[in-house]
């Protein structure tokens, strides 16, 4: 009778064990490499925090929002070759539009650009928000842009900018007062609509825009707004959430 002795029954364990450990060090040092190499993946970890905070406090503002007329998912870059020399195909390029029930003239309006670093949010986050601001008598368009990491910069300048031309061109259809106009948003939001209004430096609607075919309109739009760098919401809202 043969036996086997203590030392030759646990080669096979350590075997494996060490393997383990090699595999544990390699998935971690091409954790921390990607991390080192390339920004997406610390991205996509700060979106997915960003978009649980926000569906938890858009969940909270729809808790008692008023109800409104609301036009979704209104294309901003249309095939209109007034404004682009060929066909624009932008699934980014999306506003809504909220205004009081039953709505049949132009009113104060508040564009709002959604926050999120950039890389994360969404046009229809903090609905209960915008529908409370139509409530009190405004219209209030919700703009939706292209997001990093996928999109780079200046991708949603350039957009924001044909939202603004676009709501000039159709400000009759859509209840827009052109002459009574905000440019607002939330965090990231704030800051392009700073970067977009025509207040922080006035020449921009005077040259690039003046002499562009494709913005000629929002000069008359642009002219007239005022700025918003709103980085929280109103006291009640706070409230709400």
């Amino acid at each position: 009778m043969t036996t086997t002795s203590a030392p030759t029954r646990d080669r096979p364990r350590r075997h494996v064990l060490r393997w383990v450990l090699i595999s544990i060090v390699v998935v971690l040092a091409i954790v921390v490499a990607s991390f080192a190499l390339t920004p997406t993946p610390g991205a996509l970890v700060v979106r997915t925090v960003f978009e649980r905070t926000a569906r938890d406090l858009t969940a909270k503002l729809e808790v008692g929002a008023p109800t409104t007329d609301l036009v979704a998912d209104v294309s901003y870059r249309v095939d209109d070759p007034r404004r682009f020399a060929r066909p624009v195909d932008d699934p980014d390029a999306y506003l809504d539009v909220y205004t009081p029930p039953g709505t049949t003239t132009a009113l104060p309006t508040i564009v709002w650009t959604h926050g999120g670093a950039w890389l994360s949010g969404d046009r229809t986050n903090y609905a209960g928000y915008y529908r409370r601001l139509a409530a009190a008598g405004f219209t209030v368009v919700s703009i939706g842009y292209s997001l990093a990491p996928e999109h780079r910069y200046p991708t949603p300048v350039h957009q924001l900018n044909d939202a603004h031309a676009y709501l000039a061109e159709h400000a009759e259809e859509l209840y827009i007062d052109p002459d009574r106009l905000v440019l607002a948003g939330d965090s990231a939001g704030a800051r392009s609509c700073r970067r977009n209004s025509p207040r922080r430096s006035p020449t921009r609607t005077t040259l690039p825009y003046s002499e562009s075919p494709r913005h000629w309109h929002r000069n008359r739009f642009a002219a007239s707004c005022s700025t918003v760098a709103s980085t929280t919401f109103p006291r009640w809202a706070a409230a709400a959430a």
